[in-house]
């Protein structure tokens, strides 16, 4: 129901506004991004709860995927909550990785030895997730696009957890 009549109705109305978006009033772009933010959602969502219905027919159950991302208070909450196995495997095969890596290691005695614990806590923080969402853009397509997508998302990601500002 959310993939097939809801995520796919919405598609409609926000495809339609994207064709002729230098004709669209303010309002109608605000709800068409609203809509295509909805639709992307219970798209991904439906479709998980698809899998997660086939597979439990079948005896196997599956990980939840997505918890109510958009009741987030921050970005690092968002991302927690969207992908979740995607952010897992990143987390347990890159994020921590790079983290533990000779030259993180290095440059975290380096900076604390020359700035202090606050440099080395945000130099630790900022290395390891700017290598995920660089990696996270290519993952999505191979095009600049991604990568910039995966940039500006770590730029969130980071901002959020370096500052701990709710974004």
């Amino acid at each position: 129901f959310e993939k097939m009549v809801i995520a796919d109705r919405l598609s409609i109305f926000a495809t339609s506004v994207y064709e002729k978006w230098e004709s669209a009033n303010a309002l109608t772009l605000l709800i068409a991004i609203s809509f295509f933010s909805m639709k992307l959602y219970l798209d991904f969502q439906g479709c998980m709860d698809i899998g997660r219905g086939i597979s439990q027919v079948f005896g196997i159950e599956l990980e939840r995927n997505f918890w109510h991302p958009y009741f987030s208070k921050n970005m690092p909450e968002f991302w927690r909550r969207w992908h979740i196995t995607l952010g897992a495997w990143f987390k347990d095969y890159l994020l921590y990785p790079v983290s533990m890596s000779g030259l993180c290691k290095s440059l975290n005695r380096f900076t604390r030895k020359h700035w202090g614990n606050a440099v080395s806590r945000a130099l630790s923080t900022i290395i390891p997730a700017t290598c995920v969402w660089l990696i996270t853009g290519v993952w999505h397509g191979a095009a600049m696009c991604y990568v910039l997508w995966g940039i500006y998302h770590g730029i969130l990601i980071i901002s959020g957890s370096v500052f701990e500002i709710p974004i």
